[in-house]
């Protein structure tokens, strides 16, 4: 069995043509992806966790454990949540497996974030596919250049606080999308499982 990532993008104008087009195998998954992975399977079974890096810098055990139940986690940011689902960004340091945030994530003053969605899965006797997707508008007065993306996922309970660890994170080509004013871009990664 093998697992795949791919980054789909388009972008469009504000009066919704599309201006440029983007498929690419993806940089990623980080660190934090195979340690979540290692931490819901082997966590659950005999109730240990692993150590997380969340998007604050700060280590974190993961899975939290509760004798009541377990955590969630959960891609799907609803609009205007951007501490969660897939994120856009300015920053173009070379991606590491360390990595925990993006480098330069793009405010919400530049950039709407619209509902982060996860599509069914899709498959046949060669494997399965299923994409998480995000537009953002840009809001911002200017052209924006994207160089960057991550996805990231939320782990959230009654207490304590909600926590945020990212899992893949991807380089732009070298000149980046640019994202006019007014304009669209939608980020969609393609999770495949080869059998």
């Amino acid at each position: 069995m093998e697992i795949g990532l791919e980054i789909e993008i388009e972008v469009r104008d504000k009066n919704g043509k599309l201006i440029e087009k983007l498929n690419k195998k993806a940089d990623s998954f980080v660190l934090n992806f195979i340690k979540a992975l290692r931490g819901l399977v082997y966590g659950h079974m005999v109730n240990l966790s692993v150590t997380l890096i969340d998007t604050g810098g700060v280590a974190r055990p993961y899975p939290r454990l509760y004798s009541e139940g377990r955590d969630l986690i959960s891609v799907n940011a609803p609009a205007d949540d951007a501490n969660y689902g897939i994120w856009i960004g300015y920053g173009t340091t070379p991606v590491s497996p360390e990595d925990y945030t993006l480098n330069s994530k793009a405010p919400t003053t530049d950039f709407s974030y619209n509902t982060s969605t996860v599509e069914d899965v899709v498959y046949d006797s060669s494997g399965g596919t299923f994409r998480v997707v995000r537009t953002f508008t840009n809001i911002s007065g200017a052209t924006k250049t994207i160089s960057e993306i991550a996805l990231v996922f939320h782990e959230y309970d009654k207490t304590p606080a909600d926590r945020y660890f990212m899992i893949a994170r991807d380089i732009l080509p070298e000149t980046g999308v640019y994202v006019p004013d007014g304009g669209t871009i939608t980020v969609r990664y393609v999770i495949s499982v080869v059998f």
